[in-house]
């Protein structure tokens, strides 16, 4: 392995500039940490031999030998860099804002000495990426909420046509509570949907069940702080209990703002994993909680309807009219 690097890896490298190099290298541990067989061949054949276990900070590492912070800022290479004998491995700086880091050139090879000068700074994608990568998986479960009510018989782009306007009142409410009252009449006066059922939905959907408080938001949390800890979050032994804690935590979560928050205090504690992290997310809380309420929202209503549905009880003219939302004030004076 060490002459494949040499003769090969480290020339090719040379080719390039230090910062480049660096990315390449960093982009190469990624794919690395995706490819399972690779990756535990690499452990295998990488793994120093005669290095003894040491505890310290009440964690076991494998040896004294680890990666520092810096060198992978962003954490996209972690799983690739563990793979290569280290005993530990530190990701970060993530700052609230991404940062550019210091002017170009600012990495410098010395060669004499085999040594490397880094002046990187702070550049990073910052927590930007992390509500990206929230919203990614929150469009996800809208489209599999989608699939249900294309499996139920009904016209997908029709259904979600009917539901924006409680989606986007949910959306800058941050509250599913609060949008109970039009979730009921979104179900009812443009769904078709029977108005018990309507009920039912909408308001156990607000404390039971939370697509994106209770179920997206606190696993995406658990795996992002699990490797802080020395766990592997793609094993079965930590998906298994996480989803097992999620389905469990998720019942009685309070359908207001920053009930997502509790919902993850629960989902860590449970799981032993440090809950002081999620800390570290309170300054984009607000940004990611808009999505989760319309998603919470969206679930409820894709419950009420699928059940109506299933029940044989889905008025479809009701369904295929275009009939508008009307205001508590507007059936008043009517």
């Amino acid at each position: 392995m060490s002459f494949l690097y040499e003769k090969v890896i480290a020339k090719a490298l040379y080719t390039l500039d230090p910062e480049t190099a660096h990315q390449v290298g960093l982009r190469g541990m990624g794919v690395l940490g995706a490819c399972a067989p690779l990756r535990l061949l690499m452990e295998r054949s990488l793994t120093p031999k005669g290095c003894r276990p040491i505890e310290a900070f009440g964690l076991k590492f494998p040896n004294h030998i680890g990666l520092a912070a810096g060198f992978d800022k962003d954490g996209i290479g972690w799983r690739g860099a563990a793979a290569l004998g280290f005993g530990h491995v530190e990701v970060g700086t993530v700052t609230p804002l991404g940062q550019p880091g210091n002017p170009k050139p600012r990495m410098f090879r010395l060669p004499a000495q085999e040594a490397l000068i880094n002046r990187l700074g702070f550049n990073n994608e910052g927590l930007a990426s992390f509500v990206a990568a929230s919203y990614c998986a929150l469009a996800l479960m809208f489209c599999v909420h989608l699939l249900m009510i294309a499996g139920s018989g009904l016209n997908p782009l029709r259904y979600a046509q009917k539901i924006f306007p409680v989606l986007a009142f949910a959306f800058t409410s941050r509250s599913s509570a609060g949008a109970i009252p039009m979730s009921v009449q979104t179900q009812t006066l443009r769904l078709g949907t029977p108005e018990g059922i309507a009920n039912f939905a909408a308001s156990f959907g607000a404390t039971i069940g939370q697509n994106g408080c209770a179920g997206i938001y606190p696993a995406m949390l658990a795996v992002m702080i699990a490797p802080t800890v020395g766990v592997d979050p793609f094993t079965i032994g930590f998906i298994a209990p996480l989803l097992a804690i999620i389905t469990i935590g998720s019942v009685g979560v309070a359908g207001v703002g920053g009930g997502a928050t509790f919902a993850a205090l629960i989902v860590l504690s449970s799981m032993n994993l440090p809950v002081a992290l999620a800390g570290l997310l309170i300054s984009i809380e607000p940004l990611i909680d808009m999505g989760r309420t319309a998603i919470n929202v969206s679930g409820s209503i894709t419950a009420g309807t699928v059940t109506s549905r299933a029940l044989g009880e889905t008025d479809m003219a009701v369904f295929a009219a275009d009939a508008e939302l009307e205001s508590d004030t507007e059936r008043q004076s009517v």
